[in-house]
């Protein structure tokens, strides 16, 4: 005859199961930090993205920290998880393919023109800051979204036969857009966070498919903007993070009053550079005729993501560095105003608020400019 328990019973034995439970959960977690302590080493280590609700997208970037020789592992697991936590918030805001439940973000502004829209601060303030520099960033949308295809394209058949150079609607396309986006878009900045995107009722995107605004190259600096700034504000300044589209930031990292940064750590780059702390830079790499860079070159022409406002077209971009002790949002923004002054250059370093152009090399222990 099976054995019953009263009520009493029962709730104890409960109890003691749940804190059984409790005891082997703490136990697991401790001989996971054990072994990571064991396995993970001091130094500039990749921190790993495992924890984020975003790998895929977060797999972009990589977060770079010089971890304490005593206790590597630990810090390495606290890392992991604030890189993680800072990444999904903003990507989340920035986003504009999806929607997230009670978050107003780029997605959900696209869907809601001629709407009053609260906004979470962080998004407004970041909003506003790029509206300010160009309202072009931001309504490039649909233009950036063609050429980020055509630049990503595994068909080069396709996308030759949707050249503008081949096909006279995509061009007649273009040149409509950069006629008339700036005359019919605009956003209004508002108090408490609001926002609203007005879009004139005959504004005709490129592609129905296609967002009204985005941060389009803006993205990344978005994005490593934020994340600097949360990491830094729990005190992680000894690390730096990489961009695949080549951009570089720095938390604040010291090792020997610099180090050797290098933008090999994505696809193959060109350029190393001897940063100093709070730095940043951008590489604009070499062209290739190869779906594995941003990059591609079509009758002489190169096409990549930096567009010319003027044109619709990329600017006439070789293999450059742009370099500051700036934040990477206003040096981006350098970056497109020394394009539109028509310079051509084929390096460039920006450094001590000087613009060193011409450059037939860069020094690998320090900055040194190599005039041609």
């Amino acid at each position: 005859m099976a054995a019953e328990f009263t009520k009493s019973e029962k709730r104890n034995i409960i109890i003691r199961l749940l804190i059984l439970a409790a005891l082997l959960i703490v136990i697991v977690v401790s001989v996971v930090i054990i072994v990571n302590q064991s396995k993970t080493k001091g130094g500039i280590t990749n921190i790993s993205n495992d924890s984020s609700k975003y790998s895929g997208q977060l797999s972009d970037y990589k977060f770079y920290y010089n971890l304490s020789e005593e206790n590597a592992g630990a810090q390495s697991l606290l890392l992991e998880r604030e890189y993680a936590n800072s990444f999904d918030k903003i990507y989340e805001l920035v986003d504009e393919y999806d929607e997230f439940k009670e978050i107003n973000n780029i997605y959900y502004i696209n869907n809601h023109i001629n709407e009053d829209i609260v906004l979470n601060p962080i998004l407004y303030n970041y909003l506003k800051k790029v509206y300010d520099l160009n309202p072009f960033y931001l309504f490039e949308a649909p233009i950036y979204s063609y050429w980020e295809g055509m630049i990503y394209s595994k068909d080069i058949n396709q996308r030759n036969e949707i050249e503008p150079e081949n096909n006279i609607e995509m061009k007649d396309s273009i040149d409509y857009f950069i006629n008339t986006s700036l005359n019919n878009i605009s956003i209004d900045f508002k108090d408490n966070y609001t926002i609203e995107l007005n879009v004139n009722d005959d504004y005709k995107k490129i592609n129905d498919e296609d967002s009204y605004m985005s941060f389009s190259l803006f993205y990344d600096a978005i994005i490593m903007d934020y994340i600097k700034a949360y990491m830094t504000n729990l005190g992680y300044v000894n690390g730096y993070l990489i961009s695949r589209n080549g951009f570089y930031i720095d938390l604040g990292l010291t090792v020997d009053n610099s180090i050797l940064l290098t933008s090999k750590e994505y696809m193959d780059g060109y350029y190393s550079l001897k940063c100093e702390s709070k730095n940043s830079y951008i590489c604009i790499y070499d062209y290739k005729s190869s779906t594995e860079y941003p990059y591609y070159e079509y009758n002489g022409s190169k096409r990549s993501l930096f567009i010319n406002p003027n044109t619709g077209y990329s600017f006439d971009i070789y293999s450059s560095v742009f370099y500051s002790n700036d934040n990477i949002i206003d040096l981006l923004s350098n970056v497109y105003d020394y394009y539109l002054d028509n310079n051509k250059i084929n390096y460039i370093i920006q450094h001590d608020n000087k613009i060193y152009t011409n450059v037939k090399s860069v020094t690998s222990n320090k900055i040194e400019v190599v005039y041609e």
